[in-house]
């Protein structure tokens, strides 16, 4: 009698320890990047969740054009004015065919190069910070009519804000 008080306990840790060898794990990874700026210096970010997204033209049926893509921007710096352009021409591309596009942010429409840079937010502005809209719509072709098609690109405008030079 007692070797089985004895061995029915030894039973029922073998089993609990052989369920424990099946035991299954499964580990996750997850990448971190995190862009911390300068403080008082430049800093752009999208308002929202749109930044890194693909931004879809809608066809507009009763114009028959793409519709805008309107967007907020924040901007804040310490160093001075905020100016932004594009750092190539704007546009989408579809086979052979190809739709500029038109970029304007805070009104002001960008140009292409830091020559042709437009002034977003002046000192005092920047200082502070500010929400800035940002449009970006389709030029019209000279025909009058888009070529039908999927079009794709990519709009890379730059930032700028540098401390006024001393007199």
């Amino acid at each position: 009698m007692r070797l089985k008080q004895f061995f029915m306990p030894l039973g029922i840790v073998a089993a609990l320890a052989a369920g424990q060898a099946w035991a299954e794990q499964q580990s996750i990874t997850v990448e971190v990047l995190a862009q911390i700026p300068t403080p008082g210096g430049l800093q752009v970010s999208p308002v929202g969740d749109w930044g890194g997204r693909v931004q879809q033209m809608q066809w507009d049926i009763a114009t028959q054009a793409p519709k805008p893509i309107v967007q907020q921007l924040q901007v804040k710096s310490g160093l001075g004015e905020i100016k932004a352009y594009l750092s190539n021409p704007a546009e989408m591309v579809s086979g052979g065919d190809s739709v500029a596009l038109d970029v304007a942010v805070a009104g002001q429409k960008l140009g292409v190069g830091a020559s042709n840079g437009a002034v977003i937010a002046n000192p005092t502005e920047a200082a502070a910070g500010r929400n800035v809209g940002l449009n970006i719509s389709a030029v019209a072709p000279s025909s009058g009519t888009y070529t039908s098609g999927t079009y794709q690109g990519t709009v890379i405008m730059m930032f700028e804000s540098v401390a006024p030079k001393a007199l």
